[in-house]
């Protein structure tokens, strides 16, 4: 697939940082109708699952692992498995397990990001095979916090762990780090055992576990997800005097509700202040009632099983 060019009305959206979900300007007439999933753009394609899930049809996910594999656009890959995991029906979510399960390891990684966004802790198992299967250091950091955001608060333990891996070739690392020679014994001893992340994984895991009533209740930071308990984390979180960074949280709230968050970032930045106000109207207009605990929104509307 050639590399496909981002079409004006969509200049910022996917991008956390800007529009997210958001379109810079209306789209051309005809587009983002069913007829777009067929358009020769795969972000025309992408933007119109998002337009459809966002009415309610939540039939065309499928649509969106075209894109998981694609190396000329590099940005489709992440983009099509984030959606997966913010608008895909429990049904598809099946596709995310198998992008895990990927050959390539990039694939893996933003299989992680989606995984971590669909909140199912059946899914950890894959994500934490994926993270052992990782060679590279930013992958094993991005897998490993993606399990973070599933099974612990942030600034957990297991987040100490995610980005801590023993090296699979002692022999080649030492050849191409001769320095590490002093250290051989210790690092084919960390090669061999199995690594702190995996076992103390294991343990959330099994701690998570115990407090669902099944493996598709939605959950996130180790407990069935509430939209009460995820704006109060994100009130807390933007009160304290050195700020975390926002794009998960904003990700996440856009998608659930359909709230336009634009003016959560300015410059790149958290504008904490836009933050607070869209929050505090949100609480007070008492919209968090409408979402049911442990089941996965999108725009406001339960997505179907």
């Amino acid at each position: 697939m050639a590399s496909a060019d981002l079409p004006p009305f969509l200049h910022g959206t996917f991008d956390w940082r800007i529009r997210g979900l958001n379109f810079a300007q209306t789209p051309p007439g005809g587009l983002l109708a069913p007829a777009s999933l067929g358009d020769r753009n795969p972000w025309i394609v992408l933007a119109t699952v998002v337009e459809l899930a966002r009415h309610g049809d939540h039939s065309h996910a499928q649509i969106l692992s075209r894109y998981y594999d694609d190396k000329d656009t590099p940005a489709l890959s992440r983009v099509s498995l984030m959606l997966t995991g913010d608008l895909a029906p429990q049904s598809d979510l099946v596709l995310l397990q198998q992008a895990l399960q990927s050959d390539d390891p990039r694939v893996r990684m933003h299989a992680a990001e989606g995984a971590a966004l669909a909140g199912q802790i059946w899914l950890v198992g894959d994500m934490l095979r994926a993270w052992q299967n990782a060679e590279e250091a930013r992958d094993h950091e991005v897998i490993g916090f993606s399990i973070c955001d599933l099974l612990e608060k942030p600034g957990g333990d297991l987040e100490s762990y995610a980005d801590s891996f023993p090296f699979k070739d002692v022999d080649q690392v030492l050849a191409e780090i001769p320095g590490l020679k002093s250290v051989e014994e210790q690092l084919r001893l960390l090669a061999e055992g199995t690594p702190e992340f995996v076992r103390r994984t294991e343990e959330a895991y099994r701690t998570t576990r115990s407090k669902l009533a099944n493996d598709q209740v939605f959950i996130f930071e180790a407990d069935v997800w509430t939209m009460e308990s995820f704006v109060q984390q994100l009130q807390d979180q933007i009160s304290q005097e050195v700020a975390p960074a926002f794009y998960n949280y904003r990700h996440r709230f856009e998608a659930y509700t359909g709230i336009d968050c634009t003016s959560f970032f300015k410059g790149g930045s958290a504008n904490r202040l836009a933050i607070m106000a869209a929050l505090e109207t949100f609480t007070e207009s008492n919209a968090a009632a409408n979402y049911l605990p442990g089941r996965r929104y999108f725009a406001g509307h339960l997505i179907p099983a």
